[in-house]
């Protein structure tokens, strides 16, 4: 099978959407060509508002009591302890779901990049060339098993370990796929079994083209 171009573009928005993995996860250093040390102060504050916004009501509440009880430094020291073991079980949570991101987001990019977007490509480019063309009964078995691999995507997003930024970017590569012409004969065929696709179907019926 010839290697086709890469002018994709699903392949153009999975590799920019690789670059929000810098925002996502904090334990990524931030490109120096690409933000400000201002910016990456902002981007963290927005990420961990909650955590602040618990640590700062923690010692409005510690503070309140400590005069109300007399200035009882235990009350202030309690509260402020709750406080901090909260928002210390807060960031392990969002850490632990961003490293789970990371983990699918690399796992779904080299399976794409491997598995699916030469062939994908090829199709489109000889389907548009080419008004005969037809796929083969192998490049129809793998665009089920894009369609399924798009359903797995999609079951992630709707579990909540997909960010929306991130999803949004593969839904618009799913579509430009999926209604091309060819591809989408086998897609019409495959729609009767939505259910098997864990609502992938519902999910973009408004812009499928069938």
């Amino acid at each position: 099978m010839a290697k086709a171009l890469c002018f994709c573009p699903e392949k153009k928005i999975r590799q920019k959407t690789r670059l929000l993995l810098r925002d996502l996860a904090p334990w990524e250093p931030l490109a120096p060509h690409r933000t400000t040390f201002s910016s990456g102060v902002t981007t963290h504050l927005k990420k961990y508002a909650d955590i602040i916004l618990i640590n700062l009501v923690s010692m409005v509440i510690g503070i309140g009591l400590f005069y109300l009880t007399k200035e009882k430094v235990e009350v202030l020291g309690a509260v402020i302890a709750t406080g901090i073991s909260l928002s210390l079980g807060i960031r392990q949570s969002k850490t632990e779901n961003d490293k789970l991101f990371k983990e699918l987001f690399t796992e779904f990019n080299d399976k794409y990049d491997k598995t699916f977007n030469n062939v994908l490509q090829e199709i489109v480019e000889k389907s548009e060339k080419d008004k005969d063309y037809q796929i083969s009964s192998e490049y129809e078995k793998l665009i089920i098993d894009y369609l399924n691999f798009c359903a797995e995507e999609y079951l992630w997003k709707t579990m909540g370990r997909i960010p929306n930024e991130v999803w949004n970017s593969w839904e618009n590569g799913m579509v430009y796929y999926l209604n091309n012409r060819l591809i989408k004969e086998v897609v019409s065929k495959q729609k009767g079994q939505k259910d098997s696709y864990y609502g992938l179907f519902e999910k973009i019926k408004n812009r499928l083209e069938i």
